[in-house]
């Protein structure tokens, strides 16, 4: 059969002086792509959980205060506005942002001399407050939203953590171009490589797809990163 005839014919043929070395080279190159990827695999899981939330964010915590839409009256929020800074000495309006959930509600962000705190205050078209939230709340009345996003982007840890997640993104990088050289094709068999068909049900399986799913999705995916 062909199969054979290839299988003779490799056999005979001369093998190349750096075969042995390409060989090692490139078991270490498979090797240390599965090192890495099993290394940072669940802090990128997590990465694109949080991102996920991060990206609706504002949604997901509108929808968490109940309150129906009321339409607007910017002189009553203002109203109330000074109404929250004169209500403790050392406050003052910081600023206020619309919630961008289109529902016609906004976060008035009030500071504080310490010892006191400063708070978050929502509240509606009208001016009526819908919640309050002390600063740096990072679970109840909403603060789990915003928890999730510093998770995303800070790890909850400040400057530091923009570095390591900065980082993990030049390791994804990486680890890609790593894994795309593991997966190249020798000997131009680019339709076998990209379209894998039928193969050994288990593990080699799951290895054509992958190989191939990485191939297809290597570019798309580091301009992504």
């Amino acid at each position: 059969t062909r199969r054979s005839r290839a299988r003779r014919e490799r056999a005979v043929a001369p093998r190349r002086p750096d075969g042995g070395a390409g060989l090692k080279l490139r078991a270490g190159l498979v090797a240390a792509h599965r090192r890495l990827s099993l290394a940072a695999v669940v802090f990128w899981l997590v990465q694109a959980a949080t991102g996920i939330v991060a990206v609706f964010h504002w949604e997901i915590d509108d929808a968490t205060v109940a309150g129906e839409s009321r339409s607007l009256d910017f002189a009553a929020i203002e109203q109330r506005a000074a109404a929250l800074a004169a209500a403790a000495p050392g406050r003052h309006i910081d600023s206020i942002w619309s919630t961008a959930a289109g529902t016609h509600r906004f976060d008035i962000f009030v500071a504080a001399t310490p010892p006191d705190s400063g708070r978050i205050v929502r509240v509606d078209g009208s001016g009526r407050v819908l919640r309050t939230r002390v600063d740096g709340e990072r679970w109840a009345h909403g603060g789990f939203v915003e928890s999730v996003v510093l998770l995303h982007q800070k790890l909850l840890v400040g400057e530091r953590g923009k570095w390591i997640v900065g980082s993990s993104g030049l390791l994804l990088l990486a680890n890609l171009i790593l894994g795309a050289v593991v997966a190249w094709p020798r000997g131009g068999r680019w339709r076998r490589a990209l379209l894998p068909g039928s193969t050994t049900p288990g593990p080699p399986r799951l290895f054509s797809w992958h190989r191939a799913l990485g191939l297809w999705m290597v570019v798309p995916a580091a301009c992504l990163v």
